[in-house]
C-alpha cells in the first residue's frame, strides 16, 4: 500500500468512526437535556404546591379555586415536559443551551403547529392531557372566586417574605440546573 492509499483508508477510518460515535453524542446530550429539564420542572411544580400552601393559610376561602389553579399550572408544566421530550427525541439540535434552563424550558418560541400535530400523532396521552388542559384551565377561570385569587397574588401574597422565599429556591434550582445544561454537549 502506497502513502496516499494509507492516508485514504485512515481518513475513512476516521470518518466511520466520528459517524458512529456522533449519534451516541446526540442521545447522551438529549438524556442530559431531558434529565436537567425534569429537574427544572420538579422545582416549579413544588413553588406551584407552595404557592398553594401560602394561599390556603392566608385565605382559606380561596383554596378550592387556588388547588385548580394549582392543577392548572402543574398540566402546563406536563405539557411543556413532553413537548420537551419530543423535541430531545425527534429535534435535539433545536435544543440550544446558551441561554440556560430558562432558553431550554421556554420552546414557544420554537414550538410550531407542526410540532404539535406530530406529538398529538405520535403519543394519545398528549391529545388527553391537552384537553385536560382545557378542561381545567375553563373551570379555573370560570370559578367565582378566581378575581380575588389573582387579586391577592397580585396584591399581597408576591410582596410576602413566604413567596419570596419560595422564589428563591427556585432560582437556586435554576442556578445549579443552568449549570448542568452548560455540560450537556
Amino acid at each position: 500500500m502506497n502513502t496516499a492509499t494509507t492516508r485514504r483508508l485512515g481518513s475513512a477510518l476516521l470518518l466511520l468512526l466520528a459517524c458512529w460515535i456522533c449519534p451516541v453524542r446526540a442521545a447522551d446530550r438529549a438524556d442530559c437535556l431531558a434529565r436537567v429539564h425534569s429537574e427544572f420542572a420538579d422545582a416549579q411544580r413544588q413553588l406551584q404546591r407552595d404557592l398553594r400552601s401560602l394561599i390556603a393559610s392566608n385565605l382559606p376561602h380561596l383554596e378550592e379555586v387556588a388547588t385548580l389553579n394549582v392543577d392548572f399550572q402543574l398540566k402546563l408544566i406536563r405539557q411543556k415536559e413532553q413537548r420537551f421530550r419530543f423535541l430531545t427525541r425527534k429535534y435535539p439540535d433545536r435544543l440550544a443551551t446558551v441561554q440556560g434552563v430558562m432558553g431550554l424550558i421556554s420552546l414557544t418560541g420554537s414550538w410550531t403547529r407542526q410540532d404539535e400535530a406530530a406529538l398529538l400523532a405520535d403519543d394519545a396521552g398528549y391529545w388527553v392531557l391537552q384537553k385536560s388542559i382545557e378542561e381545567v384551565q375553563e373551570r379555573t377561570r370560570s370559578h367565582p372566586d378566581w378575581s380575588a385569587l389573582q387579586e391577592f397574588f397580585q396584591s399581597a401574597l408576591t410582596s410576602s417574605p413566604s413567596f419570596r422565599q419560595a422564589q428563591k429556591r427556585l432560582e437556586a434550582v435554576v442556578g445549579k440546573v443552568d449549570e448542568k445544561a452548560a455540560g450537556c454537549r
